[in-house]
């Protein structure tokens, strides 16, 4: 196949309800999304969403960077088989450059994939070996609102019999929140925290050390994103395992935060960390250093994103923790077919069909778009 149009669209999708943590208030997604169209007349999807406090990019600079780095180095280029699209990937990567491109390159990433498992009739699983589980569960999340509306979230997550949780915290009374969490969900649910930056170092573990007496399972990004000295003083003075989440994002970020034993656990998600291509090359790192990882999401992705993670999920089978496919909880609409979710518990199965097993949906596609480039015909 021969690589023939690459195109960018720039969406907007409102929030069923408000989500809090302790960076940001969002009420829609703003995300990004790349088609790229060969000359068998298939095309592949991919999506990110695009947060300068975490890569350093906005919704204007991935644009830019996917028009004019990314967009004229994938037209033309052709591929008979689907190893050689997972052998073109990384050099892509490295190509783009280190840093300010990971959120760019997870849209093209996922978009190759999906039109590679397309073309040569494969299953995005196929380029690990297959699914890994025959089912996974993912986590209850729980925003950083007041204490009544968290006690009504974790109400409802019981009902839906989720054994585990992430809670926002930073916002307000944590103390409470937690305890009102505690009271609602029972002793053995498991429950980690997000700080999302929200503390410095002795802050941060004089909260955790309050926060310790309701059995918290870690403490996620407990203080600023540059901070990694910051965290290993943290980390030092805490008996909860430290996750490390806006702090990760580059592989050069992965080296830092094991050269100088800032964390327990890395927090990998795909628009953050370059797609399913520097997702793994982190994970090895983690591997390799003795770190666990999570696999972990951002607010608002739709279903194309969902269903990269999903396959990520079933492709590794060591992840301690999964988030991810909030899109039909939390969207007013999406902009592919079929629209993911989970069962009770969180439980999902793995997705079958070619390449990430969705489609875009073109007519809402075109409703949700702001923006739209190309590169091609």
């Amino acid at each position: 196949m021969r690589i023939v149009q690459f195109e960018i669209y720039r969406i907007r999708i409102p929030f069923k309800h408000r989500y809090v943590h302790a960076e940001a208030g969002r009420e829609e997604a703003e995300n990004i999304i790349v088609r790229i169209r060969s000359d068998n007349a298939l095309s592949g999807a991919g999506e990110t969403i695009p947060r300068a406090y975490l890569t350093g990019e906005t919704l204007s600079s991935v644009m830019d960077t996917l028009k004019t780095t990314f967009g004229p180095q994938v037209v033309g280029a052709k591929f008979t088989s689907f190893e050689d699209v997972s052998h073109f990937l990384p050099e892509l990567m490295r190509a783009g450059g280190e840093g300010s491109i990971e959120a760019a390159f997870c849209a093209v990433d996922l978009a190759l994939f999906d039109l590679a498992g397309k073309e040569f009739l494969r299953s995005v699983l196929d380029f690990r070996g297959g699914p890994k589980k025959k089912n996974i569960h993912y986590t209850g999340p729980v925003s950083a609102d007041g204490r009544w509306s968290t006690a009504r979230a974790a109400l409802k997550l019981r009902l839906a019999r989720f054994s585990q949780l992430k809670v926002k915290v930073g916002v307000g009374d944590d103390e409470a929140r937690l305890s009102a969490i505690r009271r609602v969900m029972g002793a053995k649910v498991d429950i980690r925290i997000d700080a999302n930056c929200a503390w410095g170092p002795e802050e941060a573990v004089a909260k955790i050390r309050k926060l310790q007496r309701f059995n918290i399972s870690s403490v996620e990004q407990p203080v600023g994103q540059k901070d990694i000295e910051g965290m290993r003083y943290v980390r030092e003075r805490c008996n909860v395992p430290v996750m490390a989440d806006e702090s990760l994002c580059s592989i050069s970020d992965a080296n830092l935060l094991a050269d100088m034993g800032a964390c327990d656990i890395f927090n990998v998600r795909l628009a953050k960390c370059g797609g399913i291509t520097g997702c793994l090359k982190i994970i090895e790192i983690a591997r390799r250093r003795g770190l666990k990882f999570q696999l972990g999401c951002l607010v608002g992705e739709t279903s194309i994103l969902a269903a990269a993670g999903r396959h990520l999920a079933f492709a590794v089978p060591d992840f301690i923790h999964l988030e991810g496919s909030y899109n039909r909880h939390l969207l007013e609409a999406d902009i592919a077919h079929p629209r993911l979710g989970f069962g009770f518990n969180g439980s999902a199965a793995p997705l079958g069909g070619y390449g990430l097993g969705v489609h875009l949906d073109e007519t809402a596609l075109q409703r949700c778009a702001v923006e739209r480039l190309s590169v091609g015909r």
